[in-house]
């Protein structure tokens, strides 16, 4: 069969570096004036962008999540744990494959039965949709968890303002509440997947944040670096 060949999925990755720009503004910038995934996702989606997002998302979060493990135990050496690096790409795949699947198969297939959207295009927009959480993952580094939680609602409400923009005009058929309730459960998915990442690699309560410790090891590092110079 054709989709076993890596022919048939070529043109998902043949994009320019001016789309690829525009798709991932798109992702942070909600499109109020056009339907967005009609005039330009479908029927040219790609899987370059999501991939490379996915990918970097997923190793940012591992990464930060090795850099905060190694500031809050000071008397250890830094090591690299792969282990983050697997839950990470377990927790992001698995969400995006969730989502996308209930989306595709509920709206497109089972409800409004539109046989037209195909599922790569909702996995295009859905993998752009993860832009925002990139820097964030890198913000999250700071141990302050107040700041942790502005972060993760204000990239939350971003993400969820493009998903909301671009899929209601296509999902939007019939009655309009099950079509609401649908999109704010795909909302709390992906609210969840980020909550999780943000508890699970980055997070750590004030109250077992010890600040003078974390004050004097940095003063050491900066210290031996100078030396070293």
């Amino acid at each position: 069969m054709h989709i076993w060949q890596i022919e048939h999925y070529q043109k998902y990755f043949d994009i320019d570096t001016q789309q690829a720009l525009e798709r991932l503004l798109s992702s942070i910038t909600p499109q109020q004036n056009k339907s967005y995934f009609n005039s330009t996702i479908r029927h040219n989606p790609d899987l370059y962008g999501p991939f490379w997002i996915c990918a970097t998302f997923i190793v940012t979060v591992a990464i930060g999540g090795n850099i905060v493990t190694y500031f809050h135990s000071p008397n250890a050496d830094f090591q690299i744990d792969f282990s983050k690096i697997a839950l990470s790409a377990i927790v992001t795949n698995l969400s995006l494959l969730v989502v996308n699947v209930n989306i595709y198969f509920f709206f497109f297939r089972y409800y409004i039965k539109r046989n037209e959207y195909a599922f790569l295009e909702l996995l295009c927009i859905y993998g752009y949709r993860l832009t925002i959480f990139i820097p964030v993952s890198i913000l999250w580094i700071m141990p302050i968890a107040c700041l942790q939680w502005v972060l993760t609602i204000i990239a939350s409400l971003i993400s969820a303002s493009v998903l909301i923009v671009t899929l209601w005009p296509a999902v939007n058929f019939g009655r309009k509440h099950l079509s609401a309730l649908s999109m704010l459960a795909v909302l709390f998915v992906h609210s969840m997947m980020v909550v999780c990442i943000m508890l699970v690699f980055f997070h750590i309560s004030d109250k077992n944040i010890d600040f003078t410790q974390e004050i004097t090891t940095l003063t050491t590092m900066a210290s031996s670096a100078k030396s070293n110079v």
